[in-house]
């Protein structure tokens, strides 16, 4: 899946506003953007996998609610903040995530990538449907893309 196409309306708009003669632009547009971003969006529906024998029909997942998910339970690991969760869908299939992740320096960078993989698997399987972290059906990629410092604060002793 490319760019949400949520992202590039607000990309535009953020655009043409700049190039309008309006005084406080720069002062405001962090909180202008936030709201527009914080405005209902509807979502790519994503199908619930379900046994050849069920018979009911279809349940669908919001690509928002997995995106969201995901990013919460990739928060809970103080190691690690995600700064991106791109979702490849066929049709109404998922087919792979990319994740885009900030690690804490010191971090063991090849445990914490498959850790985050493991967990994602996880996840998209309480959600989803059951995928095997062996499927070619599912592809999880984990991508390192900045190193952030953790404050003694917020390390546990």
């Amino acid at each position: 899946m490319t760019k949400p196409e949520s992202d590039q309306l607000l990309t535009r708009a953020a655009d043409v506003l700049k190039t309008l003669p309006e005084p406080g632009w720069t002062r405001i547009s962090d909180s202008v953007i936030g709201a527009v971003r914080s405005a209902p969006m509807s979502g790519w529906p994503i199908r619930v996998r379900r046994s050849p024998s069920a018979k009911l029909g279809s349940v669908f997942v919001s690509d928002r609610v997995v995106r969201k998910k995901l990013a919460a339970r990739i928060r809970r690991d103080d190691r690690c903040s995600p700064s991106a969760v791109e979702l490849e869908l066929s049709g109404v299939d998922l087919r792979s995530i990319r994740i885009e992740l900030a690690a804490a320096y010191g971090s063991d960078l090849t445990e914490l990538g498959a850790s985050v993989r493991r967990d994602t698997v996880e996840l998209v399987s309480e959600l989803l449907g059951e995928f095997d972290s062996s499927s070619s059906l599912l592809r999880v990629d984990v991508e390192i893309t900045d190193i952030i410092e953790v404050h003694a604060s917020t390390v546990e002793e």
